[in-house]
């Protein structure tokens, strides 16, 4: 017999999976954002839109990964989520950091 799935778990699930979903589809509103903006904060909108779409992702990876942890039944999501949210989230990262190293100097 196996033990339930916690409810806490199956939320962390949803709500990680949705995050990362969100970290997504921030890309192309930083995309709009950039076009919108005036020529001289375009970077500065540019590394926020990254920053916020990797802090977004990363939170809702690792929501997932904490509720694989836990043993949610909902391991497909989880799983999704996870990798879409700590790929994601990552790459937005260096993006950011590189980015910022090729402003500053």
């Amino acid at each position: 017999m196996s033990t339930p799935a916690s409810p806490r778990a199956d939320t962390s699930a949803n709500l990680g999976f949705w995050l990362a979903i969100a970290g997504v589809a921030l890309l192309p509103v930083t995309m709009a954002a950039i076009g919108a903006s005036p020529q001289g904060a375009r970077a500065t909108v540019f590394l926020l839109g990254l920053a916020a779409t990797a802090a977004v992702s990363i939170w809702g990876g690792v929501l997932c990964r904490r509720a694989l942890s836990d043993g949610t039944s909902h391991t497909a999501r989880a799983i999704a989520g996870g990798v879409l949210g700590l790929v994601v989230g990552a790459t937005a990262t260096m993006f950011a950091f590189w980015s910022l190293i090729g402003i500053v100097l």
